[in-house]
């Protein structure tokens, strides 16, 4: 029983994996993850850095990035 448990949870976690890989076009939301995941990177690298700034900067730096890497 625990197996078919397990089992299932596998198919519905790749279900998951191909109806996002299956999108044609981004969403706004997934936009906004990929800039607040880069925001955080910024804002880590920063930190441990000890630079001045603050997540505004990183947000506003994120941002950029992101619209350069899609061309938007």
């Amino acid at each position: 029983m625990a197996v078919k448990k397990e089992s299932a949870a596998i198919e519905n976690t790749e279900t998951i994996a191909v109806k996002k890989t299956s999108r044609k076009h981004k969403t706004l939301e997934d936009f906004r993850g990929e800039i607040m995941e880069r925001a955080f990177e910024l804002y880590l690298k920063r930190v441990n850095s000890e630079n001045m700034g603050d997540e505004i900067d990183d947000w506003v730096q994120a941002e950029a990035e992101i619209r350069k890497k899609h061309d938007l």
